[in-house]
């Protein structure tokens, strides 16, 4: 072999290695989805807010900084951040709404808390609930705030009741894991004081069914 041959053969060689090294397999999947858990299950005979009511809840809206699949934290009231590898499993719309309807039929005993519109035949709500979340974040490790407005008709649409509400909680630890248990352990607070003001409109004749 020459030697102008040879070198031709290292080269060769050196550029097969050196775009083996270039070559990088794809890095696995590290995304963790959560989704928002429903509240503690109540005993039938136990529910604190009985009632024989058709709820009709409204598919839940948000700020529009909320509609996003990364899970937002907010480290000051300015600034927030999305992270790219914790996620929503579901639409957020989707996971209050569902979660809501579940806990408020829990707390009732009353299988027609449904979501509306709907299609079910023959289904005419007695009260519709309408809830705009307007603050639904928090700091990794430190206090979770919801803050949300709601208003409760009658079927007929007459104005019943409006309200609005600000709380926050600390979550058990200083994961994603514990701050969405923390965001779902405010939302169950919303349904038991929603639960609680549909009963008492009830009692206050200001709904009544048909």
């Amino acid at each position: 072999m020459n030697t102008h041959v040879f070198k031709l053969t290292l080269c060769a060689l050196a550029a097969l290695f050196f775009a083996g090294c270039g070559i990088t397999r794809p890095k696995p999947d590290s995304t963790q989805y959560y989704m928002l858990a429903i509240g503690k299950w109540i005993k039938p005979d136990e529910a604190p807010y009985k009632n024989d009511l058709n709820i009709a809840v409204q598919r839940c809206d948000f700020s529009e900084y909320l509609d996003n699949s990364q899970i937002a934290t907010r480290p000051s009231r300015e600034q927030v951040v999305y992270s790219p590898y914790h996620r929503w499993a579901e639409p957020l719309a989707g996971g209050l709404t569902r979660t809501l309807v579940v806990n408020l039929s829990t707390l009732m005993d009353n299988p027609m808390v449904l979501i509306y519109p709907n299609r079910i035949s023959g289904f005419k709500p007695d009260v519709v609930v309408y809830t705009h979340v307007v603050t639904f974040d928090g700091e990794i490790g430190k206090d979770c705030r919801l803050a949300l407005q709601w208003r409760i008709t009658s079927g007929d649409g007459l104005k019943l009741l409006l309200s609005d509400g600000a709380y926050k909680k600390a979550p058990s630890g200083d994961s994603y894991a514990s701050y969405v248990k923390a965001l779902s352990e405010l939302w169950d607070w919303y349904g038991d004081t929603l639960a609680q003001q549909i009963v008492q409109l009830q009692k206050e004749g200001k709904i009544s069914t048909k």
